[in-house]
């Protein structure tokens, strides 16, 4: 005959029922341990999960044109640094040299040092940009301004490749993970010279649409500032008809002018008369 099978309360010594809650913290508590040890050992998963949202964003302004061949174009390259003291940039700006030329990458002096502009002719153009210890960085603002010609009018893109970086000063490395494109789209004809790829906003109002693209109190602020103003008028004041009112009356338009005109009489019959 078989020895009886231990209960699972004899196993793990309880010898009541009323431990079990006992037992059930424990194991909480080193599930607990246990996890938080697992975790400190993989810190790439913060990183994954950090590198979604970005510590700062980058992007072009506006992030699609609509061109037609052999017209030259503009983009601004906006950044947001969510509150970080930007210190540096390094782009890597990659183009399709069949498609597009670039004609000038002017620095827009949110990073007032211009450390290198350099286009290899090939398909990239390289600029770094430095701060010093006065300018303010933490605020969204524009980077650089590219002027481009297009040779087609088929679609292309310009980019912000892989390669570039930012540092900010509240840590070390590269602290950009997202790498935008300026979408070049073939434009119909009738945009010619009134298209809507020839209309300059000002960079607050780019800056608002490409970051704050919900806020709508800026844009509003802009329709209104730019479109006119009906001129409101003040009502007409009624005379309030009075005895005073109007003795001044007679006064304005019968006796101030005959007055004057007597003066003037005296004074010419005056020089007239007097021996010369």
């Amino acid at each position: 005959m078989l020895p009886p099978f231990p209960h699972l309360l004899d196993i793990l010594h309880i010898k009541s029922r009323q431990d079990l809650p006992h037992l059930g913290m424990v194991t909480l508590l080193v599930f607990g341990i246990i996890l938080g040890v697992y975790l400190s050992l993989q810190p790439q998963l913060f990183n994954k999960q950090a590198s979604v949202e970005g510590i700062v964003d980058i992007k072009f302004a506006p992030d699609t044109l609509a061109v037609q061949s052999n017209r030259v174009y503009e983009a601004k390259i906006a950044i947001n640094p969510k509150g970080e003291r930007i210190t540096a940039v390094d782009l890597q700006i990659g183009y399709d040299p069949a498609a597009v030329t670039i004609l000038e990458v002017k620095n827009e002096g949110f990073l007032p040092v211009n450390l290198k502009t350099e286009d290899d002719f090939k398909g990239s153009v390289n600029v770094i940009y430095g701060s010093t210890i006065e300018n303010k960085t933490d605020q969204p603002g524009m980077v650089a301004a590219i002027k481009f010609k297009t040779l087609t009018g088929k679609d292309a893109e310009i980019s912000i490749k892989p390669g570039s970086q930012v540092s900010v000063s509240s840590q070390e490395g590269n602290v950009l993970t997202s790498f935008p494109g300026l979408k070049l789209q073939n434009g119909s004809q009738g945009q010619g010279q009134t298209g809507q790829q020839d209309v300059r906003y000002p960079d607050s109002l780019l800056l608002e649409k490409a970051f704050f693209p919900d806020s709508s109190p800026f844009v509003r602020d802009f329709k209104e500032a730019s479109e006119p103003k009906p001129e409101i008028k003040p009502d007409r004041v009624k005379p309030q008809f009075s005895e005073a009112y109007i003795k001044q009356l007679g006064k304005d338009i019968f006796i101030e002018p005959v007055v004057a005109l007597n003066q003037v009489l005296q004074d010419k019959v005056g020089e007239v008369i007097k021996p010369k």
